[in-house]
């Protein structure tokens, strides 16, 4: 037979299963009911469309502190292999390829990126073993063995470097028909 409680707020006596427990470990004098009814009155009372709008803004803000941080950790916004710039194409690159691996041990899924991750590197310290990489050298190390084709470019022709992102294609339209 399961535990009961009497509920301080309505008086009623019901099982304990029906009192959230609290995180020191003991139950809640209210039950289940009485909490839901006091969070509807206080969200009619106090959620309004400009309080969220600034929750929000205020949630983004933070958000690109700490990335900000993070990326001024590991080099600032500049890719580690090419020296990408544009921020929509950099990310954090896990130098030992075990990004995946990573995640499912330290964020519980291996699918939890960006925000996740960042937030996870701010609490810790920046911890050693992470580098900027634009999107392009971190798919290229992946698919490369875990070289970026640039690194391996460069030392099979150091005097060239490695070369131009401009369209290879010379022929007009005109010439085609």
């Amino acid at each position: 037979m399961e535990t009961m409680m009497i509920c301080r707020k309505c008086g009623i006596e019901q099982p304990i299963s029906e009192y959230y427990l609290r995180k020191d470990g003991y139950r809640a004098l209210a039950c289940k009911g009485c909490y839901r009814a006091k969070t509807a009155r206080w969200n009619q009372l106090h959620r309004t469309k400009a309080r969220s709008d600034w929750w929000a803004a205020n949630v983004k803000a933070k958000m690109v502190r700490i990335k900000d941080a993070v990326f001024g950790a590991y080099g600032g916004y500049r890719c580690a292999c090419c020296g990408e710039t544009e921020r929509a194409f950099l990310s954090i690159d896990h130098i030992a390829n075990d990004g995946a691996k990573w995640r499912r041990e330290e964020l519980g899924s291996r699918l939890a990126t960006g925000w996740q991750t960042y937030r996870w590197l701010f609490k810790h310290g920046f911890p050693a073993g992470h580098q900027v990489l634009c999107m392009n050298c971190n798919f290229g190390k992946r698919m490369n063995g875990g070289i970026c084709p640039h690194q391996t470019r460069r030392n099979d022709y150091p005097e060239m470097g490695v070369g131009s992102s401009e369209p290879k294609r010379t022929a007009s339209v005109d010439s085609i028909h």
